[in-house]
């Protein structure tokens, strides 16, 4: 009897026992669940990189920051800007002097209370107009810039002369803001777009030194008809006013009787590398050229920003001979499109 009782006290204590370390075990498997492989989803306004070490106080080259307020309303119904700060970098072509620049524009009000339009780098100023707020306005909404309202991301690694952070913000009257930072797009059209619209108005007010120097040469239209008989082959480029079902400007060419079309994402930049290679050719020689009409073998037709144009229709091999480059360089500026 004093040997069963033993027994079964022994059994209850290794019950116990082995009940412990599975409570242990349990617990263990637990806190590793709820703290060491738990994947943690980011929230809006959280950073997204992963530091390799606490001591980094930034991104990792390639990791992005993102501290964006997802609730921005991204439709502003208001039209009338009260202020404005935009700062960025576009492509250096576009600029004076071709360079790579940082420009930071702003309308807003002085001591006096007048609205006054600047640019911190050349310094330009000017009193605001309705041209240059209707101007501004046009390509927010032409863009839908507002749909990047409440953004803040940011990429690191990046090459920060060139694809910095750009920051846009925009008041308007009935309350509204528009604001963002992001990595710089110096080829976006929009920025180019804006770019343009102030270095004109600014222009307007007898302050260039924000246009780029070939302005007044800047190609808004081109065709371009060779039959070349020497070939055998026939070539018909052109782009214009003919838009796709998204807006955008197309390129038509038609070699050999085939037909193809490119729609253009970016419209300044495509009639900006159009605009340097004309600008390589004196169009003056062939200006007593007679026009032999729509039968010529040659035919081009191109239009300038400034209202002039220039045309071109021979048949006369002599004069075909002297713009056969002209005619080479165009047909090479085309292709690019279609690649």
């Amino acid at each position: 009897m004093q040997k069963a009782v033993m027994l079964k006290t022994a059994f209850q204590r290794k019950g116990k026992r082995i009940m412990y370390i599975f409570i242990v075990m349990l617990l263990s498997l637990t806190t590793l669940g709820m703290f060491g492989c738990r994947r943690k989803d980011n929230k809006p306004g959280q950073d997204t990189h992963i530091s390799p070490t606490p001591a980094e106080d930034g991104p990792i080259d390639g990791g992005v920051t993102d501290r964006s307020d997802y609730s921005a309303p991204k439709e502003i119904k208001s039209k009338d800007i009260t202020e404005y700060y935009f700062n960025f970098c576009i492509e250096g072509k576009w600029a004076p002097g071709y360079e790579n620049d940082y420009y930071t524009f702003e309308i807003k009000s002085d001591a006096a209370g007048k609205l006054i339009v600047s640019e911190k780098l050349t310094g330009v100023s000017a009193e605001a107009d309705k041209e240059i707020i209707a101007a501004i306005q046009d390509i927010i909404d032409s863009y839908k810039v507002a749909a990047m309202n409440g953004e803040y991301r940011l990429t690191a690694g990046l090459d920060p002369a060139y694809f910095g952070p750009s920051t846009l913000r925009v008041c308007y009257a009935s309350g509204e803001k528009l604001t963002f930072t992001h990595d710089n797009e110096p080829d976006a059209e929009w920025v180019i777009k804006t770019y343009l619209a102030f270095a004109k108005w600014f222009a307007g007010k007898g302050e260039r030194k924000l246009l780029p120097e070939d302005y007044e040469g800047r190609v808004t239209a081109v065709r371009l008809y060779f039959d070349d008989t020497r070939a055998g082959k026939k070539y018909c480029y052109e782009v214009g006013e003919e838009r796709d079902k998204y807006g955008r400007l197309t390129a038509s060419r038609t070699v050999g009787g085939k037909t193809e079309s490119a729609a253009i994402f970016s419209n300044e930049i495509v009639f900006g590398s159009i605009s340097r290679t004309v600008a390589n050719y004196d169009l003056q020689e062939f200006s007593g050229t007679p026009s032999e009409g729509e039968n010529a073998l040659l035919q081009i037709y191109i239009a300038f920003e400034d209202g002039h144009e220039f045309r071109l229709n021979t048949s006369d091999e002599s004069v075909i001979d002297e713009a056969i480059m002209l005619v080479s360089d165009l047909i090479g500026e085309f292709d690019t499109l279609f690649r």
